[in-house]
């Protein structure tokens, strides 16, 4: 299969690891980015012989109140020992009353990932988060006090 850089999205054309995102996995981030959805998980699989970048699942939209039970939700999507990538929509009331808001997009490769894992994992990151319009945020995670601890310091930016 030919790739025409000129019909197709940057999205869509390969990533420095050789790993092409689906149409699917770029159409669940479009709804994210028009807040119609709170998460989003992607994996590296492979699909007829070719590794990808899927849609693993998604969460929907919540109110800023129940953020903190949807990040929960959101991290217990994260399996212990493989790699995944996620964006999650953060919403938030600072101090003063301000409104914020920050497309924050996850990096998950665990201690416990193959070696194998970790390394495509990192090779597709700046690409395929590059590929992706309005992250504001982002969190490189090996372990949950990683998650917790990166996603306090956005809160309080």
């Amino acid at each position: 299969m030919e790739i025409n850089s000129l019909s197709f999205p940057s999205f869509f054309l390969k990533t420095q690891s050789g790993i092409q995102a689906t149409d699917e996995a770029r159409e669940t981030y479009q709804k994210l980015s028009r807040s119609k959805i709170q998460y989003v998980v992607f994996k590296i699989e492979k699909i007829d012989g070719t590794e990808v970048i899927s849609l693993e699942c998604s969460g929907e939209k919540c109110k800023e109140a129940e953020q903190d039970a949807k990040w929960d939700e959101f991290v217990g999507k994260l399996p212990e020992t493989e790699g995944r990538y996620g964006v999650f929509d953060l919403r938030w009331t600072q101090e003063d009353g301000r409104k914020r808001d920050s497309v924050c997009f996850v990096s998950w490769t665990p201690d416990s990932c193959k070696i194998r894992q970790k390394m495509m994992y990192g090779a597709t990151l700046e690409s395929f988060k590059g590929s992706l319009d309005g992250i504001k945020s982002t969190i490189v995670a090996h372990d949950m006090s990683d998650l917790t601890d990166e996603r306090a310091s956005v809160l309080k930016k």
